[in-house]
């Protein structure tokens, strides 16, 4: 319950690793939708903004041919190589805005070209040029150079025996580029604004429920929670409203209680310390009566310790009162509450209230010594603003069906016991703002530790003294 409350209350509290969580998961959800859509889309566009690229590129090539007819029709190849008609080449090039244009015959001999250097033809482009050989015209795939620049060509035949081939990269293939960025860009914008909505949804939803465990931290160590903070959702609202009901009718039932122990312990006392005047008295008048009368007496009287030590502890778990911090030598404390246990801790002044302290290791030690767990060590520390006191015995430990509810009154797998020693201790704690836990620090040793916030503490630590 501890690590717990302390992780919920770090740098990173709770609610807010949810909410990030939360806007994750929506983000991935929005992003991997979009990416299921988007792809297929961009897939087909990309196809039809190509085709609309290649059959634009052909008809660039057929155009060409027509302007380069009159120039090329009925000429040798010797005439396709004239200065005049590479001169016309290129200002149709020029104009078409095209990377390179060039003049071949069907088996792929560069007659004239115009534009980039030698050019050299790939299997696209022999199975293209011998498709135009047959129709009006054709155009290869996308493909890439040895520079890794992306093109496209696209051949025609001329009025000669002769085709005309265009090559063109920029500014065609740059639409497909930009395709793709705006599908990119729009994805990454739609991640983005559902990440944000993700975290204020994700805020909305779980600062309710933050509060709710603060709450629930707050009861479990004995305080009242604060009034529900209305804002989120209707729904938890309505939670909140209704554990705040359920907190105050635990702790009215809990008043009820600790009312009822002490009347019952003050019932008690007043018969106690009359059985024990005239146990006195009676000790008094047998005088020299017989060993065995006389030991029956010291039972009695033995008894009604036992009793009125069964009544201090009622007293104490019905106090319910505030810790009365004040500084407080620990060391003396402990040595004097510990009833001969090894004592080991610093000497230094804490801001404790002694005189619930004390009760509380005072009732550590009596019930580690009465499970018979000896050698009982108590070990105290100051570590992060808080004071920890470990009591451990060497005795049989708690049943594993009452581990979990040790701090629980009345809860006691001792015979004669009244259950209320680790019940006074827990109390203790939480009149301090700490709490206490059970531990096993190696077989057949348990360990009951203390945690007691310390507001201010005066003195130097000491070196601990061995236990």
């Amino acid at each position: 319950m501890a690590s717990t409350a302390a992780e919920r209350r770090g740098p990173w509290p709770w609610h807010r690793r949810l909410a990030a969580r939360y806007a994750a998961t929506l983000t991935a959800v929005a992003l991997g939708s979009t990416l299921l859509l988007s792809v297929p889309l961009y897939v087909v566009a990309a196809r039809l903004l190509e085709q609309a690229l290649d059959e634009r590129l052909e008809g660039t090539a057929e155009l060409g041919a027509l302007l380069l007819g009159p120039a090329s029709d009925g000429l040798e190849q010797a005439d396709l190589r004239d200065p005049a008609l590479a001169r016309r080449l290129s200002v149709l090039r020029e104009e078409a805005d095209l990377d390179a244009m060039y003049v071949l015959t069907p088996t792929g001999d560069v007659l004239v070209a115009a534009g980039l250097g030698p050019v050299l033809l790939t299997q696209a482009d022999r199975a293209a040029m011998e498709e135009a050989t047959q129709e009006d015209s054709a155009a290869t795939p996308i493909q890439v150079d040895a520079n890794g620049a992306r093109f496209l060509t696209a051949y025609a035949p001329t009025a000669g025996h002769a085709l005309l081939g265009v090559r063109a990269s920029a500014p065609y293939l740059e639409r497909l580029d930009a395709l793709r960025a705006t599908f990119a860009a729009a994805a990454l914008a739609w991640g983005g604004v559902v990440a944000l909505l993700g975290g204020v949804l994700g805020a909305r939803l779980t600062r309710p429920i933050q509060r709710l465990l603060d709450a629930t931290d707050q009861l479990s160590a004995g305080g009242v929670p604060a009034p529900p903070e209305p804002g989120g959702a209707a729904e938890l609202d309505s939670l909140q409203q209704a554990f705040a009901d359920m907190a105050g009718a635990i702790n009215r039932r809990e008043r009820w209680l600790r009312a009822l122990a002490g009347a019952v312990a003050h019932e008690v006392r007043n018969p106690s310390n009359a059985l024990r005047l005239h146990l006195g008295l009676l000790r008094r008048d047998l005088g020299s009566a017989t060993g065995a009368i006389l030991g029956r007496v010291g039972v009695l009287e033995r008894e009604l310790d036992a009793l009125d030590a069964t009544v201090d502890g009622f007293l104490v778990f019905a106090r319910d009162r505030a810790a009365r911090r004040e500084p407080t030598g620990l060391r003396a404390l402990l040595e004097r509450v510990a009833d001969g246990a090894l004592v080991s801790c610093p000497d230094i002044d804490v801001n404790v209230d002694g005189l619930l302290l004390g009760r509380a290791v005072g009732n550590l030690v009596g019930n580690a010594r009465e499970a018979g767990g000896e050698p009982v060590l108590v070990r105290a520390t100051v570590d992060n603003g808080a004071l920890h006191i470990e009591v451990e015995d060497a005795g049989p430990g708690f049943p594993p069906e009452l581990a979990p509810r040790a701090f629980e009154p009345f809860v006691t797998g001792r015979i004669g016991g009244a259950g209320l020693g680790l019940a006074i201790a827990a109390a203790v704690a939480a009149a301090h703002g700490g709490d206490a836990t059970v531990a096993v620090s190696a077989p057949g040793r348990t360990v009951v530790i203390l945690r007691i916030p310390l507001l201010a503490w005066v003195g130097a630590p000491g070196p601990a003294d061995p236990a």
